[in-house]
């Protein structure tokens, strides 16, 4: 699968906070190069053979059919509120029907999507927010 006599590996992984005890350190290896993106492209990167191994969105590893290999069981998790991700809305939650989302994160969205149909029996119109939109034009909008 890898080619052992390559002169650096080069890892996918995100810059942001809730990801830094899990690249601490590894920049100051010579054998390593840290290729820095946001979540939802880093599974085209490794598609593309940009980068050897990936920091991977749960929900892509779940609906992929490639060929990727779990090389690791760290991940990004939390059993409690995130404080990361959230839903700003103009009307209740159960009223939501189009939700602006933040591209970076497909499982944030795959989540909203679940919360929104268990929760309200309610599924959510998916919308890409640019940030160019006003207040007035987004019934809700999911930003991390």
């Amino acid at each position: 699968m890898f080619d052992d006599k390559r002169e650096k590996w080069r890892l996918g992984v995100v810059s942001y906070l809730n990801a830094k005890p899990l690249i601490a350190g590894l920049d100051a290896d010579d054998d390593l190069e840290l290729v820095y993106d946001v979540p939802a492209r880093l599974p085209a990167l490794l598609d593309e053979r940009l980068v050897d191994v990936a920091l991977v969105p749960v929900i892509d590893l779940a609906r992929q059919g490639r060929t990727w290999q779990i090389v690791s069981d760290a991940c990004i998790g939390c059993d409690g509120e995130t404080l990361t991700v959230r839903v700003f809305s103009r009307v209740a939650p159960a009223a939501i029907r189009r939700l602006h989302v933040d591209g970076d994160s497909h499982t944030s969205v795959a989540l909203a999507r679940i919360i929104w149909q268990e929760t309200y029996g309610t599924t959510l119109d998916i919308v890409p927010y640019s940030g160019n939109e006003t207040v007035d034009s987004c019934e809700a909008v999911l930003l991390i």
